[in-house]
């Protein structure tokens, strides 16, 4: 435990579980008070929370909001206490869908993938804009999709590709006030949302395409996002930053 982060406020989307869960955990362990939003994952929130308190009452709290919605978006932005900045913005809350190839996704589907992965982080910021502090950190959870061809995941990798951007026009945007807005590019990790990556065989076929040679872990992810919101980051912004370990180089 640093507590590099002490004294910091950190929202994190999509806190429930996966990748979230572990941000929120190495955030809080760095010192940071952590906002666990959650959508769906209620309990896991609840249980998350309650882990984080025992360690340090009072250093966690959970938000529900349907971020499918803008009006999910403005329940998450107005849930912060009147005068209470945000140091740390991780935009992690995503969305995947089956059948998304060209041939075969619907547009109720794609719309879906556009308000949760785009629509969300970009507005959510937006309505944090005044509420982030100086010489804060937005980070993005991207993937490893937006730089590659996936035909079968075409839909979600464009909207992973439209959140880099974002994070590259945004850190322009907010660089005068000493805030830096970077995002972080998963590869495959062995969380809930890809349950073969847990399976010896889909643990084999993806350490084969690692240059580190083993499944990528949220712990792996968390520990990035925990240097980009720490004080030595000050001087990275725009980036977008591989974090799978060597897959596809």
């Amino acid at each position: 435990m640093s507590l590099a982060l002490s004294g910091k406020l950190a929202l994190i989307t999509g806190a429930g579980r996966g990748i979230g869960r572990a941000i929120a955990l190495r955030l809080a362990d760095d010192g940071a008070r952590v906002i666990v939003h959650y959508s769906v994952s209620g309990e896991a929130a609840e249980e998350l929370a309650n882990k984080i308190n025992a360690a340090r009452p009072g250093t966690a709290r959970t938000v529900r909001a349907d971020l499918s919605t803008l009006a999910g978006v403005d329940a998450l932005a107005a849930a912060l206490a009147p005068g209470e900045q945000v140091d740390i913005l991780v935009n992690n809350a995503g969305l995947q869908v089956d059948g998304d190839g060209i041939e075969t996704i619907g547009e109720a589907d794609f719309d879906l993938l556009y308000a949760v992965n785009v629509k969300a982080p970009f507005f959510l910021t937006q309505r944090l804009l005044d509420r982030i502090a100086d010489n804060g950190r937005v980070i993005n959870i991207s993937s490893g999709l937006s730089m590659v061809a996936h035909p079968d995941k075409i839909a979600y990798g464009m909207t992973k590709a439209a959140l880099n951007a974002f994070t590259r026009s945004l850190a322009k945007v907010v660089g005068p006030r000493g805030i830096t807005a970077n995002a972080i590019t998963p590869g495959v990790v062995a969380t809930d949302m890809n349950p073969w990556a847990n399976t010896p065989q889909g643990a084999e076929a993806l350490s084969g395409s690692s240059a580190l040679r083993r499944v990528g872990r949220p712990e792996d992810i968390a520990n990035l996002v925990a240097i980009l919101a720490g004080p030595d980051s000050q001087w990275s912004t725009g980036a977008v930053i591989d974090a799978s370990g060597g897959t596809n180089i």
